[in-house]
């Protein structure tokens, strides 16, 4: 997904965010007629009713997880210089 991709590329720096990748899993659970497998034949896009709202909804607990950590760096003493 789309948000996903710019959800981690906003909290990430400049450097970092080109080098990683994300990676998801989603399960998405929705009740029956509020989505449609049946747009191509492979199978590999899903129509949703309400995307908007679910796009919303991942886009708040993507950051929910990643923005803690968003201006945090590890600090690794390097001994003797």
């Amino acid at each position: 997904l789309k948000v996903l991709n710019d959800t981690y590329r906003s909290l990430g720096s400049a450097l970092g965010s080109a080098a990683l990748r994300p990676v998801a899993v989603l399960c998405v659970d929705a009740p029956p007629g509020a989505f449609d497998v049946n747009v191509t034949p492979d199978k590999r896009q899903v129509f949703m009713q309400a995307e908007s709202a679910l796009v919303a909804c991942l886009e708040a607990a993507l950051r929910k997880v990643w923005e803690p950590s968003r201006y945090t760096y590890e600090v690794v003493s390097g001994g003797d210089a």
